[in-house]
């Protein structure tokens, strides 16, 4: 294994001359993870070839280099997360272990580490219309979607917007969607988009000018303008059905909005925390059929908390503190086992170690 630079193990394909054909992440990667492997491609020259879905928040320095020597990337497992080796984002990390500088990467790839890093910090580009980033994990809790077909359509989304960015210099600006006649429906349906990065209307436009089929382009634009409006349908069922669910509703800091419930419904936890939102809650216990469980807040300290439950249950919970939130396994981390305590006793621990 390379040396280590700041904590981060560098340079390992050119230290051990491992030609990357595949990679190793988490289950249901999101934009991040997935434009690390876009970038991989890009730099390395090989297509990724394999994804191996890793399912525990930790992994060894041994596992990590047994994946290495079998030419998988590690992205976003163990200690190589991009928060702990003090980078901006699991892509950058990528661009680090690959003995990239930025200064080496061309504009466009310098531009996407910039919107990872902020989307890191603040959400960024979930205010656009028909947000692809924003409803990406989404998606892989419906039973209609493919995880690994999510990851190559959105892989080929980063890609088209990497390759018209390359080369934005030598296209006629007030051209860019009036030529489209053959798809002007398309068009229509995502006016709105404006060609912000990473949207259906983007997306078009950067197969288009890709020089792509205007029937392959259908195919792949209606795929996600259907799963926006998927995604907007089950985002507007949880809010109807929020205030009419059973749940435990507790106190925490002198505070009556929490709540404590088992659902399927994970679009449950981005309705729950809106202002004006029935029923609105600050803090969130939701246990899925599986029994894994979280505990969400809005980006309060868990630390005291995480503690705690790391004292009772070594092992199963994750601290995702600049989220605020306390995760025991679930659809990313399948293989933790889940939490023994039951909601009413994870309430309590809520009260007397209180999240600030």
């Amino acid at each position: 294994m390379a040396q280590r630079r700041d904590g981060l193990e560098t340079a390992l394909a050119v230290e051990t001359g491992t030609k990357f054909g595949g990679v190793v992440t988490p289950h249901n990667p999101r934009t991040d993870e997935i434009s690390a492997i876009v970038l991989l491609e890009r730099l390395s020259g090989n297509p990724v070839t394999e994804i191996k879905l890793w399912g525990h928040p930790e992994c060894s320095w041994t596992k990590i280099d047994e994946f290495v020597a079998s030419g998988l990337m590690p992205i976003e497992i163990g200690d190589l997360g991009y928060q702990s080796v003090n980078l901006s984002s699991a892509a950058e990390a990528v661009v680090a272990m690959l003995g990239y500088e930025k200064e080496q990467l061309k504009p466009s790839e310098v531009n996407l580490l910039d919107m990872l890093a902020r989307r890191n910090r603040d959400g960024y580009m979930n205010q656009f219309h028909m947000s692809l980033p924003r409803i990406l994990k989404d998606l892989y809790d419906l039973p209609e979607y493919d995880e690994l077909d999510l990851i190559s359509r959105f892989k080929d989304v980063v890609h088209a917007f990497l390759e018209d960015e390359d080369l934005e210099d030598s296209y006629e600006q007030d051209k860019a969607g009036s030529e489209i006649t053959q798809l002007q429906d398309l068009v229509t349906a995502t006016v709105r988009c404006q060609f912000t990065p990473l949207t259906p209307g983007r997306y078009l436009r950067d197969l288009w000018r890709r020089g792509e089929p205007a029937d392959q382009i259908r195919v792949k634009v209606e795929f996600w303008i259907n799963a926006w409006n998927r995604w907007q349908t089950e985002f507007r069922n949880a809010q109807h059905e929020w205030p009419r669910v059973d749940k435990l509703r507790f106190t925490f800091n002198g505070l009556d909005g929490a709540a404590a419930i088992q659902t399927a419904n994970r679009f449950f936890p981005k309705v729950c925390f809106g202002k004006d939102q029935p029923g609105k809650v600050d803090l969130l216990i939701i246990q899925g059929p599986s029994g894994h469980t979280a505990i969400m807040t809005k980006k309060r300290n868990v630390s005291a908390l995480f503690q705690e439950l790391n004292n009772l249950e070594p092992g199963r919970w994750h601290l995702h503190q600049s989220a605020g939130q306390l995760i025991n396994g679930g659809p990313m981390f399948p293989e933790i086992t889940p939490t023994s305590l039951s909601l009413a006793q994870l309430a309590g621990l809520v009260a007397k170690f209180t999240p600030r």
